[in-house]
């Protein structure tokens, strides 16, 4: 009965090495084999006789640089705005700026504007005659009529936005600083008017938004400072709305 046994081991056992060599084999050449063409995406196509590289594939994703140049170039705005910080009027700033750009990010702009001054309803409420309202004498000591100024702007943002996924239009984001003057009447305590020019100083932020190579839609805050008459600090802060014209890039 044992040569039996051993003869059957014989036959069974080369059996599982064979096996074992052609798996290995196999796995092998899978990991060998080159990648089957449809794992490419299917909108990135190989061109004749080369192959993509990740850099290439990137710049096809990537979205491409602005395509509205400001270096070296003149703009002009007209603006219209709002001084929404004085309990008893409220000013409209209409004015306009001329900026010249440096760079890309860097410009000078000079700006001006005259404020239209409207009542507001407390001082219309604190007024109005008895019996219909309590007919108090409100005095302003001082009211703004208009300012002009120096400032750099800076940007730091650029970017792009589309509409409808039909459009594309380009936009920057830039911080304002600068100074200047400001105009205001002083009225005393006998009603007589005087006029006092103060210097000034002003910081902010303006996100222009471009419409073709010559016109942008521009929109602007700033915070002024300045002394006030009789002590303190005012700080009237300004918002406008505005439209630019930009001249042809100087070579």
């Amino acid at each position: 009965m044992t040569p039996l046994a051993s003869t059957q081991q014989s036959h069974t056992h080369p059996t599982r090495p064979l096996a074992r060599l052609c798996g290995l084999v196999l796995l092998a050449l899978s990991f060998a084999m080159p990648a089957p063409a449809f794992a490419l995406d299917d909108d990135v196509a190989t061109p004749p006789g080369g192959e993509i590289t990740w850099a290439r594939r990137r710049e096809i994703r990537v979205i491409q640089k602005r395509s509205f140049l400001k270096e070296k170039r003149h703009a002009f705005s007209i603006e219209g705005g709002v001084i929404p910080n004085d309990d008893f009027f409220t000013y409209v700033p209409v004015g306009g700026a001329y900026n010249y750009f440096f760079s890309e990010d860097l410009a000078l702009e000079l700006s001006g504007a005259y404020a239209i001054n409207q009542m507001t309803s407390l001082k219309g409420a604190l007024t109005k005659p008895r019996p219909f309202g309590p007919g108090l004498e409100v005095r302003l000591p001082e009211t703004l009529q208009w300012q002009g100024g120096a400032s750099v702007l800076w940007s730091l943002v650029h970017g792009k936005l589309a509409f409808f996924s039909t459009a594309l239009g380009e936009f920057d984001v830039a911080l304002a600083f600068g100074v200047g003057a400001i105009g205001t009447k002083v009225t005393s305590k006998a009603g007589e008017t005087a006029m006092r020019t103060v210097p000034e100083g002003h910081a902010g932020l303006g996100i222009s938004f471009y419409m073709s190579q010559a016109l942008a839609l521009r929109l602007d805050y700033r915070h002024f400072f300045y002394a006030a008459d009789g002590g303190g600090v005012s700080y009237p802060a300004q918002f406008t709305l505005g439209l630019t014209y930009f001249t042809a890039a100087l070579n």
